[in-house]
């Protein structure tokens, strides 16, 4: 699981994440590291190809939307969001 702590939480800030993130990285290290993202069904994920493909448009991800309401598809998730709260207040 990766955090970042951003100013703003929305489809611009998340893209530019994910691709700075992917330059730091490098193509090989992020596609091991990040095969697969699971997110919610939020309007800040809407436009899903901003977060699977590259500037160059190949393909860095694959994104995957979990139902609203079923934390039990990613518990483990729900679960560090508890601890990250002990750490940092809303």
């Amino acid at each position: 699981m990766s955090v970042f702590i951003i100013e703003r939480c929305n489809q611009v800030v998340i893209t530019e994440v994910i691709a700075k993130l992917y330059v730091l990285l490098g193509d090989e290290v992020f596609k091991r590291c990040f095969h697969v993202i699971l997110i919610d069904n939020s309007s800040k994920f809407k436009k899903t190809e901003d977060l699977e493909l590259d500037a160059e448009s190949n393909q860095r991800t694959k994104i995957f939307y979990c139902n609203p309401t079923a934390s039990y598809q990613k518990p483990h998730l729900e679960k560090n969001h508890e601890y990250i709260s002990y750490v940092i207040l809303k």
